[in-house]
Order: C-alpha cells, then sequence, then structure tokens
C-alpha cells in the first residue's frame, strides 16, 4: 500500500510532506482535490475519499509503525488486489484531469498497465 500513497501523491503533485490519509483527502477532497472527478456526483467523489484514506489507514498505516502479522494469503491477495485497485483508479483520475499518471514504483508497470519486470515479484508494503 506504500506504492498507492506514493503513486497518489506523485499524480496529484502533492508535497512529500504530506502523509497518509491526509494526503488520501487531499487528493480526492470532493470539493476541489486534483483527483477528484468533479463529474461525479459529491457522494462518489466523497466516498472515493473514504476509500483511498480508508485503505492507507487500515492497510499502510499500520505496517508503517509495527510489525503486523500478515500470515493469512488470502488477506494478503485481498491487500494487493485493493492497492492494484487503487493505483488504477488513480490512473484513470489522473488522466480525467489532464496529469500525468506517474510510474508504479518498483513494479515495472506504467500507467496500470501490466508490463515484465527486472526488479523481480511484487512485494506488499
Amino acid at each position: 500500500m506504500k506504492s498507492v500513497e506514493v503513486y497518489v501523491r506523485e499524480a496529484a503533485k502533492l508535497p512529500e510532506s504530506l502523509l497518509g490519509t491526509k494526503l488520501a483527502r487531499t487528493a480526492f477532497d470532493p470539493t476541489n482535490g486534483p483527483l477528484a472527478d468533479l463529474t461525479a456526483e459529491a457522494g462518489e467523489r466523497d466516498a472515493r475519499s473514504a476509500l483511498f484514506a480508508g485503505a492507507i489507514g487500515s492497510y499502510k498505516n499500520p505496517h508503517s509503525h509495527r510489525d503486523v502479522d500478515l500470515s493469512d494469503p488470502q488477506e494478503a491477495i485481498e491487500i494487493m488486489m485493493l492497492g492494484s485497485q487503487g493505483r488504477e483508479s488513480c490512473s484513470r483520475a489522473a488522466a480525467s484531469c489532464r496529469t500525468p499518471a506517474p510510474s508504479f514504483p518498483n513494479t515495472g508497470r506504467e500507467n496500470g498497465r501490466s508490463e515484465p519486470s527486472s526488479e523481480g515479484p511484487l512485494r506488499v508494503q
């Protein structure tokens, strides 16, 4: 999920000092967020902001601050799927805002499209 946070920050062109849920709430602010889809209904924009903030708050933050037991492979897969969906969603938001989507860090993927990586498999962050 760290890569989602980095991806959101780059796509929204927000400062590195903005972190975690505050970053997500700012990037997808329903009123004036750089990644908010202003053609969507207000409730949907608010939900997108909550989705990103929730994903980062629930899955990225705990791993940043303490050791978290992630021994259940199904849970790890679900987290990776959520992260992948988050990056895809961010790519679409950046495209609709005419903001170039950044490359996926450390995955060999650019703009949400799978590409072979010479850096090895994707790691859960």
